[in-house]
């Protein structure tokens, strides 16, 4: 097999690496994301809420338009609290298909 280089390379794709592999992204830094897309939020029992406020919960991207609060508003998803685990994974999965699209799992 031959090795592939690039400047960085992001493993787990959680709401911080998500994050981090965008902003790299964003900054023209060649970077490869493996991991599978919000998997320990996925995980969670759907009866299990956040404990942070709406407006503070965001995979934080450079991209305007991405936040939490405006993907549920979007869909006609509570934006308020509490904030369903269900609907921040979900959310997870959207921003890492439209902003990370040749993440490898």
């Amino acid at each position: 097999m031959k090795a592939i280089q690039v400047q960085a390379a992001v493993i787990g794709a959680g709401p911080y690496g998500l994050s981090v592999a965008a902003h790299l992204k964003a900054r023209g830094i060649e970077t490869r994301i493996f991991g599978t897309p919000m998997s320990f939020w996925r995980r969670m029992p759907e009866s299990i809420n956040l404990k942070s406020f709406a407006f503070a919960t965001n995979v934080y991207v450079p991209e305007e338009r991405f936040t939490f609060p405006e993907y549920c508003r979007a869909r006609g998803l509570p934006d308020l609290e509490p904030c369903s685990m269900q609907s921040f994974s979900d959310y997870g999965v959207w921003v890492q298909k439209k902003l990370l699209p040749d993440l490898e799992e």
